[in-house]
Order: structure tokens, then sequence, then C-alpha cells
């Protein structure tokens, strides 16, 4: 893939079943100099609505592990790119299984696994995709903030995801995609890196 189009930096794979529209996630991840270009351009570099699925052009992709909120983005348009995520709220049958709540990415030097911990909608006015920190103390206060906004609850209110106690070294992912008409509607996944070993 990378001699297709040298701007690939990994490959992302999200389970889920066949019969729910856009899952699995199974498809490679770009990265340029900016967080526009793949928004109209596929990975062959034609002029194309549904873009590819891109990481923020600040991560750090030779050490994916590395950064504390790692960003990634898709459309959601006719369920390509990220659109599977758009309605993982209304099926049961996705998120009732454990084994959906993972996440796999792998680059030229790591592979890694991230357990999902929230689910939720919101507009571009929450900063979700912060990645620089004052202090440890506000990372840890912004996870806790991303957990809690998890809207994806059991009948007693419980997250359906893992719960997490944040600590300074946690590294999260963050998925983004659109929803609906407005565009300033989005969702929100995040998940926590739970396993990583290097390649090579």
């Amino acid at each position: 893939f990378k001699q297709l189009n040298s701007d690939t930096v990994g490959w992302i794979y999200m389970p889920g079943p066949e019969n729910i529209a856009g899952v699995p996630i199974d498809i490679s991840i770009v990265q340029t100099t900016d967080n526009d270009y793949y928004l109209n351009h596929s990975f062959s570099k034609k002029d194309n609505v549904n873009g590819w699925v891109f990481a923020d052009y600040e991560n750090n992709m030779n050490k994916l592990t590395e950064n504390r909120n790692a960003v990634f983005y898709g459309h959601a348009r006719s369920y390509n790119m990220f659109g599977g995520l758009k309605d993982l709220n209304v099926h049961p049958d996705w998120y009732n299984n454990a084994n959906n709540h993972f996440v796999k990415i792998t680059t030229e030097k790591e592979e890694t696994v991230w357990q999902i911990f929230s689910w939720y909608e919101t507009t571009i006015d929450f900063y979700y995709i912060q990645n620089r920190f004052a202090s440890d103390d506000e990372y840890i206060q912004f996870l806790n903030t991303l957990q809690a906004k998890n809207s994806i609850r059991n009948a007693d209110g419980s997250s359906v995801f893992q719960t997490f106690e944040f600590d300074k070294d946690a590294k999260i992912i963050t998925l983004s995609t659109c929803k609906g008409s407005n565009p300033n509607n989005r969702v929100a996944v995040h998940a926590k890196l739970v396993k990583s070993r290097d390649r090579g």
C-alpha cells in the first residue's frame, strides 16, 4: 500500500457483524501535512466526496504509542470509511459483544490494540481532539470527561464498555466521524491502549 501511496502510515481494523452497515472497518490509514486533503481525496489521490481514513497531521505515526491522544478521521457518507461508527448505539448485536470493543492499528513499526471506553454524539464545540495538555492532571481530567460522555449504557446506567482508572501514562485513540446533515455534528469513539508490540 505504501508503494501505491507514500502517505500510507498504517492499517485500522475494528470488528463487527456484517449485517451492520459499515462494519467491520478494515482499511488503510493515510497522513499528510494537513487535515483537509483527504476529506475529499481517495487513496489514489483522486477527487472523491467520501475521502479516506486519515491520521491527524500532528499524530506521531512513527511511534503511535507515544501519542497521548492520537486522532483519526473518516467520513460517514453511505457508510464508507468511518460510516460504521455513526449508528453503533442502535445495534445491540454490536455493543453487547465485548469482542467488538477493540480496535487494532498496525503501523510500520508497531502492532497495537485499543479497547473502546466511550461512544457519543457531539458537536465541533467540544474539543475532543485535544492532544496537548498543560499538566498531567489536566490530561487525566480530559480522559475522565471522555469516559463520562459515553452514551451506550446498560439498563442500570452502567457503561457497556470497560471502565478505566486513568493515569498520566494512559494512551488513547480518538475516531471521529460526521453524522446527519448538520456539518457541526460528530460521533466520537475513544479507546485506550491495552496491548502493543514492536514489529521487525
